[in-house]
């Protein structure tokens, strides 16, 4: 699979994978270290690599990292991230938690996709070899 590096730091490393036109989303453990404004400022990038490479679906691995979300920074992800993905036609977007933590959330039997802004397609799972089946079909 034909892939290339866009994006890297302790926190965060962002891959493009032509072969499904896809952002695999790898966060590091070390993102906890991070102060808020920090974090935006990572999360960032994800916009910043979806304009250099026009990739229309997005892998997201949280299964090594975990970094608190507060309700006012929920709201931010929603209104830059998430508005951010969908101006720029993404389609899919697969997020890949560990399974005890998707338990806790009560998403651990959500199997059915979410559509957000009527045109994004949002999933939750702990599998990352579903993840990627599933960003890979049309």
């Amino acid at each position: 699979m034909d892939s290339r590096e866009v994006y890297k730091s302790d926190y965060l490393v962002i891959t493009y994978y032509e072969d499904g036109n896809f952002l695999y989303i790898k966060w590091l453990p070390k993102v906890v270290e991070l102060l808020e404004d920090e974090f935006k400022e990572e999360i960032m990038n994800y916009l910043k690599a979806l304009d250099e490479t026009g990739a229309q679906n997005i892998v997201v691995d949280l299964l090594d990292a975990e970094y608190p979300i507060t309700d006012e920074l929920g709201q931010w992800i929603i209104d830059v991230i998430t508005q951010g993905l969908v101006d720029r036609n993404v389609r899919k977007d697969v997020h890949i938690y560990p399974k005890d933590y998707l338990t806790k959330i009560g998403f651990e039997n959500f199997e059915q996709d979410l559509l957000v802004f009527g045109k994004l397609t949002r999933k939750f799972t702990s599998d990352i070899d579903e993840a990627l089946e599933w960003v890979k079909r049309g």
